[in-house]
């Protein structure tokens, strides 16, 4: 039976979240390049993407700034369950990873990922920048939004449902901009790098009982990627 979170979002919240966040997934880009180009700004990759993770974080936090906070309370209260769902969530990241590699190697041993490339590109031009936004700016931003709003507001319906939701709209996100690019295998190869990850961060949140435990994991994930593109 599935346990209620120490910290719901409230009906205005959860409806500011929703919107918001279709927004970030859709709009976000165009409106970040309409942006730049009304400032006189140039509207490089490395300009457009700095804009784009520290407004998004700075709206997100705007809107949801009592959610984040009473779920740090919650988290400092109880900071045992925030380890256990970490960990958790860890080992089940990591052992998710290790059965998508074998598909991986069996299906597309060449596969790469569109995504992870722009990041390395831009992690070349700035390190400094890109390890901020990836390690602190995106956590907060997309687990906020997609495990607290999106993912706590389905799931008072149907967990399943919560999960599945949650994973395709975490692995949309991140590939609607590279469809045209991509067969529909490549594609579902592709999701499976987000879809995995996606079903952990969520897990690590029912059992960490807070917003702080995803987004510590993703933190996480990210920051031993980035050190790894450093090399």
């Amino acid at each position: 039976m599935k346990r209620p979170f120490p910290v719901a979002l409230r009906r205005w919240e959860k409806i500011a979240g929703l919107v918001w966040l279709a927004a970030y997934v859709f709009l976000m880009g165009s409106a970040v390049t309409l942006l730049l180009g009304l400032l006189g700004l140039p509207d490089d990759d490395l300009t457009r993407n700095k804009v784009f993770y520290i407004a998004g974080f700075l709206i997100t936090a705007a809107l949801l700034w009592r959610f984040l906070r009473d779920s740090l309370a919650a988290a400092a209260r109880e900071p045992g369950r925030l380890i256990r769902g970490a960990v958790f969530g860890w080992c089940l990241y990591a052992a998710a990873q290790v059965g998508a590699g074998i598909v991986f190697e069996r299906f597309a041993p060449e596969l790469t990922s569109p995504n992870d490339q722009v990041i390395a590109s831009l992690t070349a031009e700035n390190f400094p920048m890109m390890l901020a936004a990836t390690v602190l700016l995106t956590p907060l931003t997309e687990e906020t939004l997609l495990r607290g709003v999106l993912f706590g507001s389905v799931r008072e319906k149907s967990r399943p449902a919560a999960y599945a939701v949650t994973a395709l709209v975490f692995a949309g996100m991140h590939l609607v901009p590279y469809l045209p690019e991509m067969d529909a295998g490549t594609a579902a190869l592709n999701g499976l790098l987000y879809v995995l990850p996606s079903l952990a961060l969520c897990a690590s949140y029912e059992l960490g009982g807070t917003i702080w435990t995803p987004v510590l994991v993703h933190a996480a994930i990210n920051g031993i990627g980035m050190l790894a593109l450093r090399g």
